[in-house]
């Protein structure tokens, strides 16, 4: 399980309605687990500033990245 927070820019380039998270697997140890894995997003308020991440596959390392 990932706990993943993040705060509201500084200064945003106009009005944040929401975010969204996208993430992947690029690492593993687990030849069960396919690398790179699918691109997967998900999309959160903008009042909603974390996001924890279950089900995830042990030994494996995840490429994160947030829009808004």
């Amino acid at each position: 399980m990932i706990f993943l927070k993040w705060e509201e820019p500084q200064e945003p380039n106009g009005l944040i309605t929401q975010y969204e998270i996208s993430y992947q697997s690029v690492e593993s140890s687990d030849p069960a687990v396919n690398v790179p894995g699918p691109r997967r997003t998900i999309s959160k308020l903008r009042n909603e500033t974390y996001h924890v991440f279950s089900n995830l596959h042990p030994g494996t390392t995840y490429l994160f990245s947030k829009t808004w």
